[in-house]
């Protein structure tokens, strides 16, 4: 069956790219991005779901742009199709060809909403894309179709709170590959009754590689994974899976980093990344209960959507390496300056040398 391309990576339906954070019966529906986003600074959770300013005045970047596209291009790949290969497009040169048309395409529709239109980062960004479509191919063309494609799963948190999440893929794996990753599950060739054999996949085009120097001490490999190890999206994700499977856990979370095809496993059942999860939605909501949505000033507002809005009334003193001191701040010594001059010291031998 035939689809409409053009109608599918339409990136800019505010329903797909942006997550309501009330629902329609009057339900505050959180995410994991929503969680992460109040923890990092509440007054942007208020301006960014509470308020919605995003929403009257739509902005995005050519990070983001290619990292929608890739996601939808790689779910689209999936679609039924007439002919025999495995992909919707006969050839990976094709699929790329294609990814470039629609790259040039999505950048003219949506150049009104662009934080800064810059011809070499959108040159840059395409060519990103390209080679994140490259890798999915080569990757997955000979394994199993995922199970599951962009899946939104919710389920009741406390009175008035839902927490939902979009699973990118959840894939089937076989018995070696469980064997080699989580071998304390598998007794007599047979899986652990717990469990599915599924992994949830989520597709990254950014540019932080989790692989660790091998040479590294263990302080700096904890250091260098901690974040993807303690995230909550793991967490999240599998405790989602989980209420809507009855009671089955997936096998791991992967993060796929399609810039270089790699893969890395986060173990999401475990007590303490379950705790942090809880927590931090606890957390949120109690604040959202109260009202409290303090700024929370640092290194996060560089890229933050929400500065100008931030700011208000209030302006701020841009300061410029100039390389001169303000001598305002610094008053003159009242005391006579005197010139330094070198001194000189006049060493006399003890003991005149003998002639």
């Amino acid at each position: 069956m035939e689809y409409d391309i053009n109608k599918m990576y339409n990136l800019y339906e505010p329903k797909d790219f942006y997550l309501k954070s009330t629902h329609p019966s009057g339900i505050t529906r959180l995410s994991k991005s929503s969680v992460r986003t109040y923890m990092e600074c509440p007054y942007r959770y208020y301006l960014k779901y509470v308020q919605k300013v995003i929403k009257l005045k739509p902005i995005t970047d050519y990070p983001r742009l290619c990292g929608v596209m890739v996601h939808r291009f790689a779910a689209g790949l999936h679609k039924k199709h007439k002919h025999s290969g495995r992909f919707y497009y006969k050839t990976v040169k094709s699929a790329v060809s294609t990814w470039f048309y629609l790259w040039a395409k999505t950048l003219i529709e949506n150049d009104q909403i662009l934080l800064k239109v810059d011809n070499n980062k959108a040159d840059m960004f395409g060519g990103v894309g390209a080679n994140c479509i490259k890798n999915y191919w080569e990757v997955s063309y000979d394994k199993p179709d995922p199970v599951i494609i962009e899946k939104k799963y919710t389920i009741p948190w406390s009175p008035g709170f839902e927490f939902t999440g979009v699973f990118d893929q959840v894939r089937p794996v076989s018995i070696d590959i469980i064997k080699n990753k989580r071998p304390n599950l598998i007794e007599n060739d047979k899986l652990d009754v717990r469990y599915n054999p599924v992994v949830i996949i989520d597709l990254k085009t950014g540019y932080y590689d989790y692989e660790v120097v091998p040479d590294s001490t263990e302080e700096e490999k904890i250091r260098h994974q901690y974040d993807l190890q303690r995230d909550i999206q793991a967490a999240a994700y599998t405790l989602l899976y989980k209420a809507h499977n009855h009671g089955k856990l997936p096998l791991y979370f992967a993060i796929h980093q399609l810039k270089n095809n790699k893969f890395f496993t986060v173990i999401g059942e475990g007590d303490e990344t379950q705790e942090i999860l809880k927590s931090s939605i606890n957390h949120v909501i109690q604040g959202i209960k109260t009202g409290s949505f303090p700024k929370n000033i640092g290194p996060n507002c560089r890229r933050c959507d929400y500065t100008t809005t931030c700011l208000g009334d209030n302006p701020i003193s841009i300061s410029l390496p100039d390389g001169t001191l303000d001598t305002n701040l610094y008053p003159p010594n009242k005391e006579e300056v005197k010139e330094y001059k070198q001194l000189k010291l006049k060493l006399k031998p003890k003991n005149k040398p003998a002639d």
